[in-house]
């Protein structure tokens, strides 16, 4: 279950807090599918275009490679997928919290 949690966090932490979706993997897709001479237009790759879909299927896709294939880890599949805004507004939290405590020791170097 923590290896389906950080393989969550993971991609919580690439689709929804760096923009490499939009900016590497759609256009690369694009050219792929499209030709290299086409000119590159925004698109909806639909089955992974959001980080609840892409939990769902990588977790599934570790699912079935570690040969765990039981109604258990899919039900906890399911409710880690339902959990990615949680974890995108706690790894938010955790980013704030490391700037403010870094903002406070800079203060402390500056005083002494």
């Amino acid at each position: 279950m923590i290896n389906m949690l950080m393989i969550a966090t993971i991609v919580v932490i690439v689709y929804d807090m760096t923009d490499a979706p939009d900016r590497l993997f759609k256009p690369l897709l694009w050219h792929l599918l499209k030709g290299w001479k086409t000119p590159y237009r925004y698109f909806e790759f639909k089955p992974l275009d959001c980080s609840l879909c892409c939990s769902i299927y990588c977790n599934a896709l570790y699912i079935l490679i570690t040969n765990h294939f039981t109604l258990l880890a899919i039900l906890i599949m399911f409710l880690i997928a339902i959990c990615t805004p949680l974890i995108k507004d706690t790894l938010y939290l955790l980013m704030d919290l490391y700037q403010r405590l870094i903002n406070a020791i800079q203060k402390l170097i500056n005083k002494i």
